[in-house]
């Protein structure tokens, strides 16, 4: 029972710990591809394992790695079919929602340096 608590506990300090020494550091958007993959390794993780199982991989670090490989093999695949049969001129949906986010994204950064750029003429005037 105690292992347990100071297993949970120690858990917790070190996701504490991460996050408050990443303050310190510039923040970059996750790739689109390493997302897709980790949505990938969770919903299909366990079909996966039991494929590579079902191979005969038994020790850890080889099931684990070539899980990864598999998702990533997955996502590359099905990313160069879209783009092969859907240019993206003729994407729709979610593809198309998520450019218009990033160019009302970049609208509004430019939108926002030109916002500051005034302050800063209106404080020296």
């Amino acid at each position: 029972w105690v292992d347990r608590c100071l297993y949970i506990a120690g858990a917790f300090t070190v996701v504490f710990v991460i996050d408050r020494l990443s303050r310190g550091l510039p923040c970059a958007p996750l790739p689109d591809w390493l997302a897709t993959s980790g949505l990938v390794l969770y919903l299909f993780h366990p079909v996966l394992l039991t494929l590579v199982l079902r191979f005969g991989m038994r020790e850890v670090l080889t099931v684990w790695l070539a899980v990864l490989v598999l998702a990533f093999f997955i996502v590359s695949t099905v990313d160069l079919v879209w783009k092969a049969f859907w240019p993206p001129g003729e994407r729709s949906g979610a593809e198309s929602a998520r450019q218009e986010r990033k160019a009302l994204d970049a609208n509004s950064d430019d939108s926002d340096e030109e916002d500051e750029d005034d302050t800063e003429d209106s404080k020296h005037a």
